[in-house]
């Protein structure tokens, strides 16, 4: 399931939907084929079937990631 505007929002300013756990500008690692990534947190896209969120990677400005919540750490 998309967020709506409100929600997207809402997030931004800190306010986390049940189930999510990142917020912006959170650096995290990610599990992705198989190899650990670093990066940071961009945007919440989804709430369904888990949260997922845009990630940008540290290999250079320009590396993108969408990562559900379950492969995801903080740094």
């Amino acid at each position: 399931m998309r967020l709506s505007g409100r929600e997207t929002e809402s997030w931004l300013a800190g306010q986390a939907p049940d189930g999510a756990t990142y917020f912006a500008g959170e650096q995290v690692r990610v599990r992705n084929a198989g190899t650990m990534r670093t990066g940071t947190v961009l945007l919440l896209t989804e709430l369904e079937p888990e949260p997922r969120y845009l990630i940008e990677l540290e290999l250079g400005r320009g590396h993108y990631l969408q990562a559900p919540q379950s492969t995801m750490a903080r740094a």
